[in-house]
């Protein structure tokens, strides 16, 4: 047909790097991946939760030699991907994560610094 542009699939992006995790939320022990995204920027991926959690830490002994036991405490906010679809029984459909995922930034608590934060993730992956 003329004067349409045929429709281009969305492409998902690809994960280059990934570190298991373990994560405490809300009290609840969870295996996390932190994912470093091909078009830049790294996420935390958490499987079984069904909200956000009020509390978040991550047991990181490689970024927190000042810490006796090695957790350093997050703090964590939504990652919506645009045009992601509907949420659904934990996670989102419709082109975005898988169901029972959620996606974080994370900050450091103690800093509230997105960059700083990112390099010292980035430097173990």
């Amino acid at each position: 047909m003329l004067g349409r542009k045929p429709t281009e699939r969305r492409r998902e992006p690809r994960h280059q790097e990934t570190l298991e995790l373990e994560l405490w939320a809300d009290g609840q022990r969870l295996s996390a991946q932190l994912v470093d995204l091909s078009w830049g920027g790294l996420k935390l991926m958490v499987a079984g939760l069904n909200q956000a959690p009020r509390t978040c830490s991550l047991l990181l002994p490689e970024l927190a030699p000042d810490h006796p036991c090695g957790v350093v405490e997050l703090r964590v906010a939504w990652s919506r991907p645009k045009g992601a679809g509907r949420m659904l029984g934990g996670g989102y459909i419709d082109g975005a994560p898988p169901t029972n995922s959620w996606a974080w930034s994370l900050l450091d608590a103690q800093t509230k610094n997105q960059a700083e934060l990112d390099a010292r993730l980035g430097r173990l992956l």
